[in-house]
């Protein structure tokens, strides 16, 4: 959906996906190595622009790029979507960040004081292909709590594949946010 938040950390930031997005977001996806665990995506920009438009429309549904500060180039992009307003729970993911960026650490904290600070979720989870070990390790390293397998959860290349989902709760968020702005400082000075 069209929204206005932005947050701007130590490097990185991020800001509310624009329609002139389409082509890096497009570009993205069809690297072979970041779309690897990703659903197929069409290469017409064109059908990119028209999921974006889509999006715009789509209530709680929060889609942003992650901004290097200091050059001021898109190094990615993140969201949260399927907000359940009964729960306060939401999915983080979408989650692409360019090869060469040191973006991850610092966007996932982001993408976290989003959903804790600004639009006051309850909890946030992310469900993985099992098979896409670098983001396993990523949530499980920065503290995140393994919430269950979900067995075929997602059909890839016409192959069902189960997921992981990890979850971070409101009152684990300051410690965990603690450990990610630590290694943020850090990669920041880099």
């Amino acid at each position: 959906m069209r929204h206005n938040l932005s947050l701007d950390g130590h490097r990185f930031g991020v800001r509310p996906v624009v329609l002139e997005d389409a082509a890096a977001i497009l570009a993205l996806r069809l690297d072979p190595d970041l779309g690897r665990f990703l659903h197929a995506t069409s290469p017409r920009l064109s059908d990119q622009e028209d999921w974006l438009r889509a999006y715009f429309g789509r209530a709680g549904d929060y889609y942003f790029a992650i901004v290097d500060q200091r050059s001021g180039e898109v190094a990615g992009f993140v969201g949260i979507y399927d907000v359940d307003p009964v729960s306060g729970a939401a999915e983080w993911g979408r989650w692409l960040v360019v090869r060469s960026s040191l973006a991850a650490v610092e966007s996932a904290q982001l993408i976290h004081r989003a959903a804790f600070d600004l639009l006051n979720l309850q909890a946030l989870y992310s469900r993985t292909v099992a098979e896409n070990v670098r983001v396993v390790s990523f949530h499980r390293s920065m503290g995140a709590q393994l919430d269950g397998r979900l067995p075929g959860h997602v059909v890839l290349e016409g192959r069902a594949r189960d997921s992981v989902q990890y979850r971070v709760d409101r009152h684990l968020w300051p410690s965990l946010a603690l450990r990610l702005d630590t290694l943020a400082r850090r990669i920041a000075k880099a």
